[in-house]
């Protein structure tokens, strides 16, 4: 019994021993077998490369970043299979299958809620953020064809309030983050492609690619007391690499009043006159005979409407680049007539021109660029609350 326990475990000990032999052979042989990939990641939707893309080898900790251009490098063998990864698009799991080169196109996916959102100096998941931070794209823009671009935040930002001061042309919006939080100004404070503003009147809704809006205190932090109020972030549309494109948007439209106030004619308003005079003690103003020969007299709520008051929006882009430069560029035209007062008494009318371009140099280390914006305006109307027609003409 003793000898047979010994021949099994020497043949035990040499079964471990041959297959160490084999793992090591196998392991060897696969590191051997690792070649260069070369490959890009790109957006399936218009084929523009996704910078900042995680591209790692399935089961291993071997991975990469994808560069401003998309591109990326990795070891791999035959047998390995890439898993691509990028917030906002949907993760792909690729077999290499002897391949040195290789292109991969992310479909667009559902934002999920453990994004991470970059709040003040910090960073937070998106599902304990998601109040704080809301958005508004530029395809909602499109849809809406606001006329300026803090109306696009009315009614699409819960818990932000946005009103108008008057109906006039070219009025700004009152925009109200978090109430009135300072005394005298209330303003959010405004950041365009980085830059803080006071006022975002002269951009063009159609150059506009998102706002954010940071609403509580740890949004904001980064932009310190100036951010009392509020921050609305607006990026404007940026160049794409590619073949230029030329595109166009606009619309023309006319403005009528949706209902008038049911005030009194001439007529009615004789015997209104009459009774409060009577009430108070003294004569008539008018007899009998007069007030019957008031009649209908003018509608001066009616006289004072511009009918069919005309408001239009144009806009002309083009954009395109290369691996190294990318640029955008726009000329818009806007102009609104107002519904009270005389045709051409109150308008609102711009001119806007944008150039934006990004530039990279030695080997996407430096970038450099420029945002560019002229606006012509001209605006003239009816001061609020002020009167262009007097009724008691008709006395």
């Amino acid at each position: 019994m003793k000898n047979a326990y010994k021949t099994c475990s020497t043949r035990g000990l040499y079964s471990l021993l041959l297959l160490a032999l084999v793992l090591a052979g196998h392991s060897a042989t696969a590191q051997v077998n690792k070649h260069p990939l070369s490959g890009k990641i790109t957006a399936a939707k218009d084929n523009s490369p996704l910078p900042g893309a995680s591209v790692a080898v399935k089961g291993t900790t071997t991975g990469t970043i994808t560069s401003a251009t998309g591109d990326f490098t990795l070891q791999v063998s035959d047998a390995d299979s890439l898993e691509v990864s990028l917030i906002g698009f949907n993760r792909q799991t690729i077999a290499v299958k002897g391949r040195t080169s290789i292109t991969i196109a992310l479909e667009d996916g559902t934002t999920g809620l453990d994004e991470i959102v970059v709040v003040g100096y910090g960073t937070e998941k998106k599902r304990l953020n998601t109040g704080a931070i809301g958005r508004v794209n530029g395809a909602a823009l499109e849809e809406t064809h606001t006329l300026r671009v803090d109306q696009a935040l009315q009614g699409q930002t819960p818990g932000i309030q946005v009103t108008s001061n008057s109906a006039q042309p070219g009025e700004p919006m009152k925009v109200r983050i978090r109430g009135t939080g300072t005394i005298g100004n209330s303003d959010p404070l405004y950041i365009v492609d980085g830059m803080p503003v006071s006022d975002i009147s002269y951009l063009n809704s159609g150059d506009v690619a998102s706002m954010d809006v940071l609403k509580d205190a740890a949004s904001a932090a980064i932009y310190g007391a100036r951010a009392a109020n509020g921050v609305v972030i607006v990026t404007t549309k940026k160049g794409r690499k590619g073949n230029m494109q030329v595109s166009y948007d606009g619309f023309y439209g006319q403005q009528n009043p949706a209902r008038k106030l049911p005030l009194l004619d001439a007529h009615e308003y004789g015997i209104i006159m009459n009774e409060a005079a009577i009430n108070s003690n003294r004569a008539p103003y008018f007899s009998v005979e007069q007030i019957n020969q008031l009649g209908k007299g003018t509608d001066w709520q009616e006289a004072i409407f511009n009918k069919h008051a005309p408001t239009q929006s144009h806009t002309v882009n083009v954009s395109g680049g290369s691996e190294k430069s990318v640029y955008s560029s726009s000329l818009s035209y806007m102009k609104q007539e107002g519904t009270i007062g005389f045709k051409g008494q109150s308008q609102y009318e711009r001119l806007a021109f944008r150039l934006s371009s990004e530039h990279y140099m030695y080997k996407d280390v430096v970038k450099f660029g420029e945002n560019f914006t002229y606006t012509l305006s001209n605006k003239k109307g009816v001061g609020v609350g002020t009167s262009i027609i007097t009724p008691f003409a008709l006395l």
